[in-house]
């Protein structure tokens, strides 16, 4: 049983960091990590954007954007990017990667380029990190099915929804209950409570309105075999027997474009060999840190996105510094 001591929560966090803290000398791009997002579209460019700066502020040594949108302004904006069409996406040589897919996607456009790209990430070795418009492709048969084959293959997966797209997932699944994919643990449900004041503005709590939030990602792990990073006022990450419920966050991540930088951090982490519960656990604890931070620097009212990928060299030394 996953058992995390209220008190010990910023410490549980520190020790997940370890690696990306304190990279090993003789550490190189692509040995830090590779982090790679498929994300984007004519419409929503800027979801590329965001997902993919907070994967380099979250420590991945080598990023890698495919996109549907215009590739020339991306390579603009952001010349430390590799930048390449969506189409061009393949499986990497090596292990240290992880892949993050579907920050603005449309929902419901799985064109031939989406449907080759799921095809091809059935066979993803290495962590898949599933969110934006991607989610709805879960909700159909043939998603269903490419979680399953990816949770009998042992290949790791991370879901990302706030409680709309949940509540989308949830209904798709009502008449499944059943499913191959439901594990005969399910009756060892393990809430993680905590209370802490150590660190009050950083901390996991286990509150009774969240209950339900937890019941609806508890489920979605389970039928789907993946860890659940599921976002509200309070963020609830569901994986096997465990689950946590993270009440740090504030209003300030209340806008459009904070999603997609969650997505980007937990990519890194995961490429940086962080397994699914605690690079979403870890990430989601980032980045409302790091909303927090932001709205320090004005009023939680102006807070964008972009000050959120900002703030994170401000939370990773928060983070390197709480047991020194």
């Amino acid at each position: 049983m996953n058992m995390i001591d209220a008190n010990s929560i910023p410490c549980y966090v520190h020790a997940c960091l370890n690696r990306v803290l304190n990279p090993p000398v003789d550490v190189h791009k692509y040995s830090r990590g590779v982090a790679q997002l498929c994300a984007g579209s004519p419409e929503y460019a800027g979801a590329a954007l965001l997902c993919a700066r907070a994967a380099q502020r979250a420590g991945a040594g080598y990023t890698q954007l495919f996109t549907d949108a215009p590739i020339e302004p991306l390579q603009v904006a952001a010349p430390s990017l590799v930048v390449r069409s969506l189409d061009a996406w393949e499986i990497p040589d090596h292990n240290t990667c992880a892949l993050g897919i579907g920050s603005g996607f449309l929902p419901g456009d799985f064109h031939t380029t989406y449907r080759r790209l799921f095809e091809r990430t059935q066979r993803y070795p290495h962590c898949v990190v599933v969110d934006g418009g991607a989610l709805s492709f879960l909700a159909t048969e043939q998603g269903k099915q490419w979680a399953a084959v990816r949770a009998r293959n042992g290949f790791p997966t991370i879901i990302t929804p706030h409680v709309g797209e949940a509540a989308r997932l949830l209904a798709s699944i009502s008449d499944d209950v059943s499913g191959d994919m439901r594990s005969n643990e399910a009756n060892k449900l393990h809430v993680l409570n905590a209370h802490t004041s150590q660190c009050p503005q950083s901390h996991l709590s286990h509150n009774p309105c969240a209950r339900t939030l937890e019941q609806d990602a508890y489920r979605l792990s389970q039928y789907f075999s993946c860890c659940v990073c599921l976002k509200s006022s309070n963020t609830v990450i569901a994986y096997q027997n465990s689950i946590a419920t993270l009440t740090n966050g504030g209003v300030e991540l209340a806008k459009a474009g904070t999603g997609d930088v969650l997505m980007g951090i937990i990519t890194a982490l995961c490429s940086q060999q962080l397994a699914p519960f605690d690079a979403a656990l870890s990430g989601a604890y980032l980045h409302a840190l790091a909303g927090k931070f932001a709205a320090e620097q004005g009023d939680m009212v102006s807070v964008i996105p972009e000050d959120i990928i900002a703030a994170l060299p401000r939370v990773f030394a928060y983070v390197r510094s709480f047991h020194e």
